[in-house]
């Protein structure tokens, strides 16, 4: 009886370690919060130099596509004060990325390097438990830049225009009068119908494209477009269909049918099927962030005291 208690102690306090709410379950009441938070929100943009070409098309990214709110400036210096004053107003947004920069924060909360946007940095660096997040929005760092590192900044408009619908989104308290529901296919959910991938094109940048495609031989009258013509895109296992038609292109075709707002166009980064048209997603894999390694060595040394107490006190009956 004794083991079986301590059995039943061990496997409560685990589930509490490593249960997890996928990001697109966030409950309707933080969101419908974030927005009324956030009504007249000017949008703050953490840079280093307005020079370097990341900063540059993140600035420029926002000029073109954010429509919820003015845009101002902060310099790291600036963002890191406040960080260690405390010192932001939960009525504006700030985006920050946290893949060149070190805040010095006590908790590894970025299991994904990209950029966030949240009204409450302070709340979402130094939180050690998933579930004291503040709402935010996040955008992948993967295909920022090419494997030279050059900017795509097609990406960049992508993640500044999803950014503008998702806040769009969020704002409208009819689309959380009840809690949303998604298919999931072997962890993928879907924001929209699986028929809404109907005779879709996929633009995808040679990072993207598995190396056994990659390696296909071309005769010289092929094109790297026609190569992948037609063939199905294979997301973490799961395919697409087969009408999806995929093709690999610069990083200027990206950015073009962004600009465009190509109702036809999908493109994928970190996870996520965007919409080119309008920056919505289509569906993700995105989960909140694992909790810290600092929480989860202080939950386990927490569990191995807690059954040891209880064996003891038990055992000395």
């Amino acid at each position: 009886m004794i083991r079986f208690f301590i059995l039943i102690t061990i496997l409560i306090l685990s589930l509490k370690i490593v249960a997890q709410l996928p990001s697109v379950y966030i409950k309707p009441k933080h969101i419908i919060q974030f927005a009324a938070e956030t009504k007249e929100a000017s949008l703050y943009i953490v840079i280093d130099n307005e020079k370097n070409n990341d900063d540059a098309a993140v600035i420029d990214a926002a000029k073109t596509y954010w429509k919820q709110g003015s845009i101002k400036y902060l310099s790291t210096l600036q963002f890191t004060e406040k960080l260690k004053l405390k010192n932001f107003d939960i009525k504006d947004f700030y985006l920050f990325q946290n893949f060149k920069t070190n805040y010095q924060t006590r908790y590894s909360l970025y299991q994904a390097n990209g950029y966030y946007l949240t009204n409450k940095p302070y709340e979402l660096l130094y939180s050690a438990k998933p579930k004291n997040f503040p709402a935010y929005l996040f955008f992948s760092a993967n295909n920022l830049s090419d494997s030279k590192g050059d900017i795509n900044k097609g990406y960049y408009s992508l993640m500044i225009k999803n950014f503008n619908y998702d806040i769009g989104y969020c704002r409208n308290a009819d689309n959380f009068k009840t809690k949303p529901k998604y298919k999931r296919v072997k962890g993928l959910a879907f924001f929209k119908e699986m028929s809404a991938f109907s005779k879709k094109t996929f633009l995808l940048v040679k990072e993207q494209i598995p190396k056994k495609e990659k390696n296909i031989k071309k005769s010289k009258k092929d094109t790297k477009e026609s190569v992948l013509k037609n063939t199905s895109l294979d997301i973490k296992e799961n395919v697409l269909g087969t009408e999806v038609k995929s093709y690999v292109v610069f990083p200027e075709d990206v950015e073009f049918a962004v600009k465009k707002g190509d109702k036809d166009v999908l493109l994928y980064s970190g996870g996520t099927v965007y919409s080119a048209e309008d920056g919505s997603a289509y569906a993700t894999y995105k989960t909140n962030p694992s909790p810290s390694t600092f929480y989860i060595i202080y939950s386990i040394t927490s569990l191995v005291l807690t059954v040891a107490v209880f064996a003891i006190v038990l055992g000395g009956r």
